[in-house]
């Protein structure tokens, strides 16, 4: 039995997940900028999509394979 539900609030690990994923944040708005003509909307697409990709990648990792 784990005792992670009794140290940690949801709040601390959804603060968690928020620094984990922000490397993608970075990534995927890089990589939008630099694949879209426009930049401001390619860069925020970007970001939003590489943000959510790394979030669940988190998720999954700690859920299921771990």
């Amino acid at each position: 039995m784990s005792d992670i539900g009794g140290i940690l609030t949801p709040l601390d690990l959804t603060l968690m997940l928020l620094v984990a994923a922000s490397p993608g944040l970075v990534l995927g708005g890089l990589i939008g900028a630099y694949l879209s003509s426009r930049r401001l909307p390619g860069t925020l697409i970007g970001a939003g999509a590489g943000f959510v990709l790394c979030a669940a990648a988190w998720v999954i990792y700690l859920t299921v394979l771990k």
